[in-house]
């Protein structure tokens, strides 16, 4: 019995994700940390087959666990894992497996312990493209700039307005950068305070519609929305902030969508708050992507201008007011966006 509390108050107490499956793959032992990783209680794992309720895609990535603990029979360390949270977050769980075998030596299952690294790989990545992605694309603008000024200048040009238009055109590609990348830092900094105030998140939204819909029409692509209940939806956030974050989005929803195709947008009771979800019929997102797709400075295609941020700047909107975001896609399909948003913004203590 001691020895029983023991190894129960060691697991409970670990710093990490720990769990157990027997020879057949079904989960025998899931501590706390495991539970607040995975979003998986311990009642609603024990005695399930361990892929079933964690790795249920058929043709992903196998599972470290099975691949090598019970069906190689062999140890594993520090295995990359994309894991879809019970909440539908990808997150990124850096993984070490074992077998076990009783005291004669008789294989019995396997062990896995795993912690999430999704925080520390996306400021990796980041770090990897934020100067040679933001760089690049400012010279290219700034190059381009000075092709044309060059030519002005040179007095053989017939059409100078047409180049002085993509001199313009340039010079507000590069201030749209500075602009995303300095709110970015505001953000990464929390150097941003949000300003609360009550809201109609109906009327916001109505409002945010009319300038993409302007957008949309000159690619015949349709914006609808549809409201979950006939009143106005009041929530005391941040203003500013929450239109700069559905703007985001919408931008993107529209950047890859289809020619006639849709934009819907739905606002939805969610309980203590309200879930917006901003619905495209674009080219959608692969899987193997989507755990990056909020990743700073990151792009799905090369051949999309852009700083790569707006969808990372929404993201940090939103948690900043205590909300969170995530995305479901079909590559191919299109692409739901959908964020939640309590009714009432409360400061999170330091």
């Amino acid at each position: 019995m001691i020895k029983q509390k023991t190894y129960e108050t060691i697991i409970n107490n670990l710093p990490i994700g720990f769990t157990t499956v027997d020879e057949n793959g079904v989960t025998i032992d899931f501590n706390q940390a495991a539970e607040l990783i995975t979003g998986f209680s311990k009642e609603e794992v024990i005695g399930s087959p361990h892929n079933e309720v964690f790795h249920p895609t058929p043709g992903e990535e196998p599972c470290p666990l099975f691949k090598h603990a019970i069906l190689r029979k062999e140890p594993a360390t520090a295995k990359e894992k994309t894991f879809i949270k019970k909440t539908g977050e990808i997150i990124t769980l850096l993984v070490s497996v074992a077998p076990l075998y009783d005291s004669d030596g008789n294989f019995i299952g396997g062990v896995e312990i795993f912690r999430d690294v999704t925080e520390i790989k996306r400021f990796e990545r980041e770090r990897q493209h934020i100067l040679a992605m933001f760089a690049h694309d400012m010279k290219n603008s700034i190059t381009t700039s000075i092709g044309f000024a060059s030519r002005i200048l040179s007095g053989k040009l017939e059409n100078q307005n047409e180049c002085l238009k993509i001199i313009l055109d340039e010079l507000r590609t590069v201030e749209t950068l500075i602009t995303d990348f300095l709110e970015f830092s505001r953000f990464e900094a929390k150097e941003y305070k949000p300003e609360i105030q009550e809201i109609d998140l109906c009327n916001l939204i109505k409002k945010q519609i009319e300038p993409i819909s302007i957008k949309a029409r000159a690619k015949n692509i349709s914006v609808l929305f549809e409201n979950d209940k006939d009143q106005g939806w009041t929530i005391t956030t941040d203003e500013k902030m929450i239109k700069r974050a559905l703007s985001n989005i919408l931008d993107n929803a529209l950047k890859y969508n289809k020619p006639s195709g849709k934009i819907i947008i739905r606002l939805k009771d969610s309980g203590e708050g309200v879930l917006i979800e901003v619905e495209d019929t674009g080219i959608g997102i692969p899987e193997s992507k989507q755990v990056y797709i909020f990743d700073a400075f990151y792009r799905i295609s090369r051949d999309n201008k852009g700083s790569g941020l707006g969808l990372s700047i929404a993201k940090k909107i939103i948690e900043t007011l205590g909300g969170r975001i995530w995305v479901k896609s079909v590559f191919g399909e299109g692409s739901i966006f959908s964020f939640f948003l309590p009714r009432h913004y409360s400061v999170k203590s330091p």
